[in-house]
């Protein structure tokens, strides 16, 4: 229902922005990146023991250049100052947790547990490697309504996201030694994660220097119901310098 809603609202800005004078039809007009100072974390109930974390590198907070949303907007529907853009990219996101998690698998059942062996030892530090971390990637399609206000770029709308890949890491220290355990992505696969997922997302943009700052909420959850996960949905915050809008 709520999909049908927003497609009914697309549809009908298209005609009132096919309509005004100045209306024009571009493509590959702009290029979307959020990248940098950037933070993952997940919201619902029950979700304790998936907080995360900006502590450490590799967080996908602290200039982390291997996680954000990157798309092109392939369409542009309407006038310089109210378009429409429908593109299409790749999202990786990162969620370090607070929590030292071990994802598992036991006669066709997964699951989770917090590693609770005394042996296992974590570094809280802020330069620490120790760390429990899932990254998933994506294929996203964004479509967005735009607001060109003086100096102001404004983004609203919504995104499909396609699973296309996911890990988990555990890095600890046991006598003395460094120790990685590794989910990779034919083994992650099987879990219950949501593989398809729609949300909503919003950007305000500062077109003079290129600085931004954006917010992504999915509206689906991120595991499937009935696993043995909580039900809990994704949501990024970005603060971003887009060099390719300093020529707007």
């Amino acid at each position: 229902m709520k999909t049908r809603l927003l497609l009914l609202c697309f549809a009908l800005l298209s005609t009132q922005l096919i309509s005004a004078q100045d209306f024009k039809l571009r493509i590959l007009k702009n290029t979307r990146s959020d990248w940098g100072l950037s933070y993952n974390f997940f919201t619902g109930d029950n979700i304790d023991d998936f907080r995360t974390s900006i502590k450490g590198f590799g967080s996908g907070f602290l200039l982390d250049a291997f996680t954000g949303r990157y798309s092109k907007d392939i369409v542009y529907l309407g006038t310089e100052d109210v378009h429409l853009t429908f593109g299409a990219g790749v999202a990786l996101s990162k969620y370090r947790f607070s929590e030292p998690l071990i994802f598992e698998e036991e006669g066709g059942e997964f699951g989770y547990r917090i590693d609770d062996d005394p042996n296992h030892t974590y570094g809280n530090g802020f330069f620490s490697n120790d760390k429990s971390k899932l990254v998933v990637g994506t294929f996203t399609f964004p479509a967005y309504l735009n607001f060109d206000v003086g100096s102001m770029y404004i983004s609203a709308g919504g995104m499909l996201d396609i699973f296309l890949s996911g890990k988990h890491k555990l890095k600890y220290t046991e006598d003395g030694k460094r120790q990685t355990r590794v989910i990779k992505n034919e083994d992650f696969n099987d879990f219950p994660i949501n593989k398809t997922k729609w949300g909503v997302g919003g950007m305000i943009m500062h077109k003079p220097s290129g600085v931004n700052v954006g917010v992504t909420y999915m509206l689906t959850p991120f595991w499937k119901d009935n696993s043995n996960f909580p039900e809990m949905n994704e949501v990024r915050i970005s603060f971003s310098y887009d060099l390719s809008w300093l020529d707007h």
